[in-house]
């Protein structure tokens, strides 16, 4: 028999892995679950999961038929909270992460002021540096990521271009030459964001769009972009880093840019500041209310 429980529960299965991982979460035996996933096999005519002693996985039919039921309880979902907030203020609870560095510089200090804008909002805020954070199996709401934009099956939209720079205190260059080629960084202790590699490579595109390497030194590297911001500024050596990033200590002398006349990465030359989310008919109030605010923050920092 098809019911929209049945459905439900076909999803969370799927995403649990288990009859009885199912059961606990919506109350039921881990047989009364079994039963009501043959149930639905039968009535449909066709085996949604294989089934062993050890897991369970979908068949080639229940893989189209769990991608298809998904994204219809996703928009009876968004039909029912569209219902919801008309004519009322966006409520419910709110799930966001972000980078490290951009969710504690920026993103962060301004949730106060969303929070008191919407009261009946209770938002859940993580951040971590966990490029590849699967938004659908956490239940994040929205994913604010740094990078070049790839995965189609989500929304992402762009907030801010998010430029590579590179930058030293005024203590440091007090001490060494301001390198005026990117090949000068070969003479610096260009201090970087650990990435697996020993020896990293800075690339750099002039304003002619010709390209180059250079393999940088340095005797700090680290998997804190917070501690390499600090151990910038306080003139330890030159870093590469995102230009929102160290906005506040730009606009306060603390670090100074250098090598403005060309690009320069570690990776994609063309990077951006992206709320990402899934893709649906409507937007629900809460994360359309999110969005506005990111837009308008990001927005106010140029």
């Amino acid at each position: 028999m098809l019911t929209l429980q049945s459905l439900r529960l076909f999803v969370r299965v799927v995403k649990d892995a288990s009859f009885s991982g199912a059961g606990r979460s919506v109350g039921l035996s881990a047989a009364s679950v079994s039963r009501s996933i043959n149930d639905l096999e039968e009535y449909l005519g066709v085996r949604l999961l294989n089934r062993s002693s050890r897991k369970l996985s979908l068949t080639e039919a229940g893989t189209t038929y769990y991608q298809r039921v998904e994204a219809i309880l996703g928009d009876l979902q968004d039909a029912n909270e569209q219902l919801t907030i008309l004519g009322s203020e966006p409520r419910g609870t709110l799930r966001v992460h972000a980078r490290t560095g951009i969710g504690t510089l920026i993103v962060g200090p301004a949730l106060p002021k969303f929070l008191k804008q919407y009261p009946d909002l209770r938002v859940e805020f993580i951040t971590s540096n966990n490029d590849t954070i699967d938004i659908i199996d956490l239940n994040i709401d929205v994913d604010i990521r740094i990078g070049k934009l790839k995965d189609s099956t989500f929304i992402g939209k762009l907030l801010a271009p998010s430029d590579r720079i590179v930058v030293g205190s005024e203590a440091y260059f007090y001490e060494y030459e301001i390198p005026t080629h990117p090949d000068d960084l070969v003479k610096h202790n260009c201090i970087y964001y650990s990435s697996g590699a020993s020896k990293p490579v800075w690339r750099y595109r002039d304003k002619n769009g010709a390209i180059g390497e250079v393999k940088i030194n340095g005797n700090f590297s680290t998997d804190n972009g917070l501690v390499l911001i600090d151990s910038a500024v306080q003139g330890v050596g030159l870093i590469l880093i995102a230009h929102l990033d160290v906005l506040e200590h730009l606009n306060s002398g603390r670090l100074i840019r250098v090598l403005q006349n060309y690009d320069i990465t570690r990776a994609e030359f063309e990077f951006g500041v992206y709320a990402v989310y899934q893709k649906r008919r409507h937007l629900s109030g809460k994360l359309d209310a999110f969005i506005t605010f990111l837009t308008e923050l990001f927005r106010d920092l140029h």
